[in-house]
């Protein structure tokens, strides 16, 4: 049975490493957050105290972590990854992070006789409880191959893209067009409804257009509209420099505001005729944010 140090069973870890445990993998988890770690134990994890302890005996480590800092103290300061594992360990950091961050991982590791890759996802909570995430690999064809059968129980789709630090690039590439695509689709719909149509009939059009996409499925900025879209409410989600509000907007409901959405324009109806789309009132919300990265 291989055995997997994961590190991170926040809200896309824990969910991912349960589905290593459906899998057959043997897994010990740790998580700065006790809570974390006591979701991953009653799950059937071994909770660590520690990431060194988490890996110490790991064949595959596995990190899913929220930031660049985050994932460069987690392997290479004191008591991190790099000093507590095995020579000869694969490591494979599943956080979406800075690709010269993910390569100066790599090239750490390589000092330590260490083997690195990362191997950000995308498909949000849904698809990681499911275990059918996009996984964008980037390493060694011997690392991946290796890595595949674990990786396989997390994702639908894995897909090795290129040497260590392009699975980042294919992930930010892919945040970009989905972050344009989610303020395109809002501004649509402002504009729809500043002109009285009703968001249900371009809703239906748009679904059956060339403007259908993913994004306005899932993501759909009109409240009740799509029954696959799905709230962004995870805490990890949302910028440290936004308040903890309720946002108006995904999937029908209230959900705190999160880095994607508390950065697109609301949808405000015009006050009276002739308003202007550019007045203050209707500009997007302003939150400071500067990390994409994470959603």
């Amino acid at each position: 049975m291989t055995r997997i140090g994961f590190i991170g069973v926040g809200t896309m870890g824990l969910p991912m490493a349960k589905n290593l445990v459906n899998k057959g993998f043997a897994v010990t988890a740790y998580d700065t957050n006790a809570e974390a770690a006591r979701a991953a134990a009653s799950a059937g994890m071994t909770a660590a105290a520690s990431a060194a302890e988490a890996v110490a005996t790991a064949d595959l480590v596995i990190t899913m972590l929220p930031s660049s800092p985050h994932a460069e103290s987690v392997y290479t300061g004191d008591g991190g990854v790099l000093a507590a594992a095995r020579k000869g360990t694969l490591c494979v950091d599943m956080s979406t992070i800075d690709p010269s961050v993910s390569r100066r991982i790599a090239a750490a590791a390589t000092e330590r006789g260490v083997r690195f890759m990362d191997a950000p996802v995308s498909g949000g909570v849904p698809r990681a409880a499911e275990g059918t995430l996009a996984i964008m690999v980037g390493g060694a064809q011997d690392d991946f191959d290796e890595a595949l059968p674990a990786l396989s129980a997390m994702g639908a789709n894995v897909i090795r893209v290129g040497p260590v630090g392009s699975g980042e690039v294919v992930k930010l590439c892919n945040n970009l067009i989905a972050g344009v695509a989610a303020v395109a689709i809002s501004e649509a719909f402002r504009i729809a409804d500043g002109f009285g149509v009703d968001p249900k009939v371009v809703t239906q059009v748009i679904s059956k257009s060339s403007g259908h996409t993913w994004v306005m499925e899932h993501m759909h900025p009109v409240p009740g509209l799509s029954p696959n879209a799905f709230p962004c409410s995870s805490p990890r989600r949302r910028s440290s420099s936004t308040a903890w509000r309720p946002l108006r907007g995904w999937a029908g409901r209230t959900s705190p505001a999160c880095t994607l959405c508390s950065s697109l324009p609301r949808i405000p109806r015009p006050s009276r005729p002739g308003h202007s789309w550019g007045t203050a009132a209707n500009r997007p919300v302003d939150t400071g944010v500067t990390d994409w990265t994470s959603c």
